[in-house]
């Protein structure tokens, strides 16, 4: 079994879309489009992570836009995203520290 650390590419891909999806709802309540209750998407697959751990991205991915499709009602991830992210919208990753690249707090 061997093991590589992961790039800081491979973790904004895998992770970013995962922070995307945490704060959708922000936009919603920003425009007041927020509907009473709540809407619950599940999405399992159990080959996304395999046994030792590893996660495999494309299968995220395909799970990400699922959920998304479902969430936002639509036909296509691509309009899903179009919903949560605008091309005016700025979008940004903060971090705290990595191993070696330190980031001011």
């Amino acid at each position: 079994m061997t093991s590589h650390p992961i790039t800081r590419r491979e973790f904004l891909r895998k992770t970013g879309a995962a922070a995307i999806v945490a704060t959708a709802a922000v936009p919603l309540l920003a425009r007041g489009e927020v509907q009473k209750g709540a809407k619950v998407i599940l999405i399992r697959n159990e080959n996304v992570i395999n046994g030792g751990g590893t996660l495999n991205g494309k299968i995220l991915e395909k799970m990400l836009d699922e959920a998304m499709t479902h969430l936002m009602d639509v036909k296509t991830p691509a309009d899903a995203w179009k919903e949560i992210i605008r091309p005016t919208d700025v979008v940004g990753i903060k971090t705290n520290v990595w191993r070696y690249l330190r980031t001011p707090v």
